[in-house]
């Protein structure tokens, strides 16, 4: 009768343990490590995505290896996947903000797998009625240079100056915003779904790109309902262009590149800077759409 035998792992061919590592998830990876610390030189050299879930009780990371195997791990664990894999991208940053929020935690995690960019940045409120406060934002971007797409789901004191890291912004709740912080956002592309804004507003955010824009292409500004506009829109964009030489346009269509949105318009109102560049502004009775031409 023969016995199973037991072969140490250290004396298996490193091509097979380089297979079986590969197919292994990153929770039994983690654990592996944690019950043989001296065997971290024998893992090959992995890839792995991560997106974290921060909230106040209960954080968690969900890792996603390169052959698409995923496990969802504590929050704890973010130093042991530095031993595990040699390279680690953060994917999506989710943050959940309560009254009691501190990001310390968050930033340490942020710090130690030195993530300076990501593909998108949620943050939405844990009940409604909770606001952000700025010092938290600006401590979570200033380690975050780059962001591909900012969603925020809550209200702000007020949004930290030079916001200059997104290609996309989306602010769902932009009730507490003044017009010079949503100047502040130097992105290419900004949606604000609610805000205090009016005309007047809206006219300064247009003089300022007029000046000295940069990053601009389209902004999508929900105006607030004591401004909204329902009878003469002429009268409207007279007031919204004043000061500022424009001419009528016909029909256009306009494709966003990242916000995944396209406008079709009738009738728009065409301004042009000093070297060239050309926006449209449309106006519908609630929402003002800003285009700039490449």
């Amino acid at each position: 009768m023969c016995s199973a035998m037991a072969i140490p792992i250290r004396r298996l061919p490193y091509p097979v343990l380089r297979t079986i590592f590969k197919q292994m998830d990153p929770e039994s990876l983690v654990n592996f490590i944690r019950t043989n610390k001296s065997s971290t030189k024998l893992l090959p050299g992995m890839s792995a995505s991560v997106s974290v879930y921060y909230n106040s009780k209960d954080p968690y990371i969900v890792v996603t290896t390169a052959s698409g195997i995923q496990s969802e791990l504590p929050f704890g664990d973010y130093r042991k996947l530095m031993k595990v894999f040699k390279w680690i991208e953060l994917d999506c940053l989710k943050i959940v903000v309560s009254d009691r929020f501190k990001c310390l935690r968050l930033l340490s995690l942020l710090k130690h797998c030195k993530f300076t960019s990501c593909n998108y940045l949620i943050i939405e409120p844990v009940e409604e009625g909770v606001v952000l406060r700025k010092q938290a934002l600006k401590d979570i971007m200033k380690q975050l240079r780059t962001i591909n797409q900012m969603i925020i789901e809550v209200s702000m004191e007020e949004l930290p100056e030079n916001i200059d890291t997104s290609l996309a912004v989306t602010v769902t709740n932009g009730d507490l915003l003044e017009d010079h912080e949503i100047m502040f956002i130097d992105a290419e592309e900004i949606l604000v779904d609610s805000s205090r804004i009016g005309d007047t507003g809206a006219n300064l955010i247009i003089k300022n790109w007029m000046a000295h824009g940069e990053n601009l292409r389209y902004l999508e500004l929900r105006l607030a309902d004591e401004w909204k506009m329902f009878d003469d829109d002429h009268l409207g964009m007279e007031w919204l262009l004043f000061d500022l030489e424009f001419q009528v346009r016909g029909e256009g269509r306009f494709e966003t590149k990242h916000l995944r949105s396209v406008l079709n318009f009738e009738e728009g109102f065409d301004i042009e800077r000093d070297d060239g560049k050309k926006a449209t502004i449309v106006r519908t009775p609630d929402t003002l759409y800003f285009m700039v031409w490449d």
